[in-house]
């Protein structure tokens, strides 16, 4: 029996559900930040410290699948874009092979 891998987006949800059900059982913490001369934030070591646990609810899951697509639809577009001119790139080329 040969194994095949489940789609792309079942990985997806799965990816997202498991790190949902971590900030459950994960601590959650934190660590301090500097800032250097020139305006770069830096981690301070040694500061790490737990702070309050905000675990991930059921709706709070579907709710950042939406936002996270919100948020970076300017990249989600550029891909597809991208992968619209290479599909009529493609096609330009075998056209021109005829």
């Amino acid at each position: 029996m040969k194994f095949k891998l489940p789609h792309s987006y079942a990985l997806i949800v799965l990816i997202i559900l498991l790190v949902t059900l971590m900030t459950y059982f994960v601590p959650a913490g934190e660590y301090k930040r500097v800032s250097t001369p020139k305006g770069i934030e830096r981690v301070k070591p040694d500061s790490f410290h737990l702070i309050n646990s905000s675990p991930v609810s059921f709706f709070e899951f579907f709710k950042s699948i939406y936002e996270g697509m919100v948020s970076s639809a300017d990249i989600i577009f550029f891909v597809f874009i991208i992968g619209g001119v290479f599909n009529i790139i493609k096609i330009l080329v075998l056209l021109t092979k005829e």
